[in-house]
């Protein structure tokens, strides 16, 4: 049977957790291995040369979770090269099988970059980890190659020697090695798109109407909605209180009517933000004050064992989730979400409300531990059911596991706010969490308050769209002055950025040690301002870490590698979590070649700063400051360096570029009104004779001693072409 009818036959089974089979092709001097009915991994042996391999796996590591470890060494013979060819689905990603060691940076790619030095691949679709060891090896390619019906292909040559090289293969890792066990990505995976948009909870809180709603929309239309925000999401405050339900009141009566701040109702309130350019989105709660038992004295609610409701921390009325309650009430609401012409929904508090009420009842012994997960994981296919296969889904308050599957994106973080503290945990909440993103769901800190400090709000929006996080603003419109109108333009659209590498979580690390408990803070105690903190301050809410001694403490140092049609480049970003001293970056620890000699741009500096290799001097920030810096590999001739449009510089607005002759050629789009800067690097001292803004003479302003030449542009329309002659 052929590998590809293999693959038709096998396609609706889940992929096993079993070894990969070997074989040895001697007339290709191939070895080959084969998995879920197609060959994942082929290794070309130079011919004439006497090798050992293991064919299967021996030992412990046979045990659950399967790990399959073959090696691969020479017998007696000099060192010799051998290729390997990966063979993986679409959206697979290189894969570090380790988070960031000390001073490392912690590694995400996007546009399928094969990052120097990160030793492992990971299948999204099929959860399958591979990854290896033991001996000197280098891609051969710079990214993954698209092979047609949805498969790609990476390559990378290895040194062999009589020191054997190990590849790993780990199925299901995911789900079994780190125990997502709700992860099947075969069934559904979460949603991949960048998500940007609005929400309206830490600007209005409870105190939200449609007169406010509708110009909040409005305003983000004129300035961020052709830069990349689309959501504008309605949260708590529209519904009417106490909400209840009854014989003749459903959970959807109860949440679709909304109170009379929103006169004209929700599906009015969701097409007139669409005529706005934008889409709705909207906040739901599994919060309920009351259930009214039905005339027969049936009930929805969960009973504790005297016959009493089911009471504990923060719950009040407890949806049994039930069959006939998921059916009467779950489903239909989230139908009606769908039919009144919403595209997005939070669905907040599950945790505390549902989730923990159901594992209340376990303590009680109301439930087995097995059927609570159960109950709440048929809320949540309910939910999605009912919401449809396209509506973006957030679920929120709390890393619910649980909602793996059902929802697209998932907050990894709590209640945000101005507050450096509030901030400090976004920012380290998604580092801990980074293995998760865009893999278990999209990984959400929570909504970004530009009304902080200017660098603070800087550092947490370079961060949210480099790593390609849910990007959702949290302020009222008289907060956007124009600097911070600037810096989110220049942060959107997010990127589509995935982790480069993986492991369990870090639990060294305090959780949420800002908080304070939770209460009536909820309302009308909006965090309007910010406080300076000092140094000593930012460390006692940090906490310690094994780190913190480090020029780089664990979530104050990035690396995002990106590749499009006009290269692939590296953006480095370094975050003052805590006060960062001057200290020396190792390009290795970025995952750039030390051979390689790079050009080095500083996005909020607007700056060139030289060219790199091996090492560079990097400067000390301040608590919440932060530095964003491209590099790019030097090229025998003048090439495209950075723009100020996108703090990714390049990844959005540059389109192309080409060298000819004496010329370079750039594709630039832009939004119409804006002016953005292009800096170009001139190459070892060629000089810039001529330019041209489409066929419109510019004037180039060279700096530096004649290396960079910047070029700005008012864009009248959304696409130019700047034409350099050297």
């Amino acid at each position: 049977m052929s590998t590809q009818r293999k693959t038709e036959k096998n396609a609706h089974l889940p992929p096993p957790a079993i070894y990969a089979h070997v074989k040895w092709d001697e007339g290709a001097h191939l070895l080959r291995y084969e998995y879920h009915g197609r060959t994942i991994v082929t290794i070309r042996i130079p011919e004439g040369k006497k090798f050992n391999f293991r064919a299967g796996s021996d030992g412990l590591i046979q045990s659950a979770p399967l790990v399959q470890q073959t090696f691969l060494s020479l017998e007696t013979d000099p060192v010799a090269s051998a290729t390997a060819t990966f063979f993986l689905n679409e959206q697979s990603v290189v894969m570090r099988p380790r988070r960031a060691g000390r001073e490392e940076a912690i590694v995400g790619s996007a546009g399928s970059s094969l990052v120097y030095g990160v030793n492992g691949l990971y299948d999204k679709q099929l959860d399958l980890l591979l990854d290896w060891h033991g001996r000197p090896w280098h891609w051969l390619d710079g990214r993954l190659k698209a092979l047609g019906n949805g498969l790609f292909s990476a390559m990378l040559e290895v040194e062999l020697s009589e020191i054997p090289w190990i590849l790993n293969l780990r199925p299901r890792y995911y789900q079994q090695h780190l125990g997502y066990r709700h992860h099947r990505p075969w069934i559904r995976m979460p949603n991949q798109k960048a998500v940007a948009g609005w929400c309206s909870w830490e600007a209005y809180r409870r105190d939200v109407s449609e007169e406010r709603i509708l110009k909040t929309a409005d305003f983000l239309g004129k300035h961020f909605r052709d830069y990349g925000l689309e959501y504008v999401q309605l949260d708590d405050g529209f519904q009417q209180l106490p909400l209840t339900i009854g014989p003749k009141r459903t959970l959807a009566d109860a949440w679709l009517v909304p109170n009379k701040e929103f006169p004209s109702g929700l599906k009015h309130l969701a097409d007139t933000i669409k005529k706005l350019g934008m889409q709705p989105g909207i906040w739901m709660s599994a919060d309920i004050e009351t259930i009214q038992p039905s005339s027969d004295g049936s009930t929805c609610q969960f009973m504790d064992n005297d016959g009493s409701p089911l009471k504990a921390f923060w719950m009040r009325a407890v949806l049994d989730c039930k069959p006939q309650t998921i059916a009467r009430q779950i489903k239909p609401l989230y139908e009606g979400i769908r039919k009144l012409g919403f595209t997005y929904v939070k669905c907040d508090q599950i945790r505390h409300l549902l989730a923990d009420a159901l594992q209340e009842a376990v303590r009680r012994g109301l439930l087995a531990e097995e059927e609570a997960v159960e109950r709440f994981r048929e809320y949540m296919k309910a939910s999605r059911e009912g919401l449809g296969a396209d509506i973006y889904y957030l679920a929120s308050w709390g890393v619910l596991t649980e909602t793996i599957g059902c929802a697209d994106a998932c907050r990894i973080s709590q209640d945000a706010n101005p507050q450096w503290s509030a901030i400090r945990m976004q920012i380290i909440e998604s580092a801990r969490w980074f293995h998760s993103h865009r893999i278990l769901f999209l990984n959400d800190p929570d909504h970004v308050c530009v009304r902080t400090k200017a660098e603070w709000a800087a550092s947490l929006l370079s961060l949210v769209s480099l790593s390609g996080q849910l990007f959702m603003l949290s302020d009222q419109i008289d907060d956007y002055d124009a600097q911070r109108v600037r810096l989110v333009q220049k942060c959107l659209p997010p990127l589509t950025t995935s982790p480069a590498e993986t492991g369990p979580v870090d639990m060294h690390y305090p959780a949420f040690t800002w908080l304070k408990q939770h209460g009536a803070q909820f309302q009308g105690q909006l965090e309007k301002t910010w406080c300076e903190v000092s140094d000593d301050e930012a460390r006692i809410i940090a906490g310690y870490h094994e780190t913190m001694d480090a020029d780089h403490p664990l979530g104050s140092l990035w690396a995002f590698h990106l590749s499009t049609s006009v290269g692939q480049w590296c953006v480095a970003m370094r975050i003052g979590t805590l006060p960062l001293r001057q200290s020396t970056l190792s390009v290795r620890h970025l995952g750039l070649d030390p051979a390689k000699t790079y050009l080095a741009f500083d996005f909020w500096a607007q700056k060139f700063l030289g060219e790199v290799r091996e090492t560079m001097k990097a400067q000390s920030l301040a608590v919440g400051h932060c530095q964003v810096i491209a590099f790019r590999e030097k090229l025998d001739h003048p090439q495209f360096l950075a723009c100020s449009r996108h703090v990714s510089m390049g990844a959005v607005g540059i389109q192309s570029q080409h060298w000819c002759g004496n010329t370079l050629t750039v594709n630039v789009e832009g939004v119409a009104g804006s002016t953005e800067t292009y800096w170009i690097h001139t190459s070892d001292g060629r000089k810039c004779i001529s330019a041209h803004i489409d066929n419109d003479p510019a004037s180039p302003v060279l700096s530096g001693n004649c290396e960079v030449a910047a070029i700005s542009v008012t864009f009248s329309k959304p696409a130019v072409v700047l034409t350099l002659v050297f």
